[in-house]
């Protein structure tokens, strides 16, 4: 058995590693400078509690979660 803090310490630290991949490659390619579209996060990880949140405050820019047509999640159609 595992705590649940514990275990949202090894997520959080993960997800911060790939957020600062992410606004490395973004700031590389000039991508990320003077934006004010953002970004849009998909997939399980971006439904987490505090995900969105977390993600803007590391990459600096608005960041909003995006959900694909025609999916069905826990019995509801999107």
């Amino acid at each position: 058995m595992i705590k649940r803090g514990k275990l949202a310490e090894v997520i959080r630290v993960e997800i911060e590693e790939i957020l600062k991949r992410i606004k490395e490659k973004l700031q590389g390619n000039g991508c990320i400078q003077g934006s004010t579209y953002g970004l849009v996060l998909t997939g399980g990880t971006s439904i987490m509690d505090g995900v969105l949140e977390f993600s803007e405050e590391k990459l600096g820019v608005p960041v909003k979660l995006g959900m694909p047509r025609g999916f069905e999640t826990q019995g509801e159609q999107i």
